[in-house]
């Protein structure tokens, strides 16, 4: 793997971690979030699978996350339900439950964008 180079990067990176999900059902749900400095509306990506953010993929993601975040595209990784900081248990890999979770971190992570981010720095402009 090739470390990146951070002069490379078209915008700084901004890293939150953790950030934390609550779903319907009241569990908690352990995200990274990588983005880009900059008042532009940029894309997101998320990443949910069963290996855990914090060290089962650190090396993978600590390259990949914050290249995409330095050339204006955002990016979330979460630990799936009961994997790495994540409430509950892990029973199975991409379960029924697992993809009813995805669905509402897909739903939360446009809301965010929208309303935190994006509006954000829109709300610091205007001032």
């Amino acid at each position: 793997m090739t470390a990146i180079s951070l002069s490379a990067l078209r915008f700084r990176v901004i890293t939150e971690d953790p950030v934390w999900v609550r779903l319907a059902d009241g569990t908690r749900i352990a995200a990274t979030v990588w983005r880009p400095e900059t008042l532009a509306k940029v894309p997101v990506v998320i990443e949910l699978i069963p290996y855990r953010r914090r060290d089962g993929t650190v090396f993978r993601d600590i390259e990949i996350h914050p290249y995409l975040a330095g050339h204006e595209v955002a990016s979330v990784r979460f630990d799936l339900r009961g994997a790495g900081d994540s409430d509950g248990i892990l029973a199975d890999e991409y379960t029924p439950q697992g993809q009813a979770d995805g669905v509402e971190l897909i739903a939360w992570a446009a809301a965010q964008w929208r309303r935190r981010y994006r509006g954000q720095g829109r709300d610091r402009a205007q001032r």
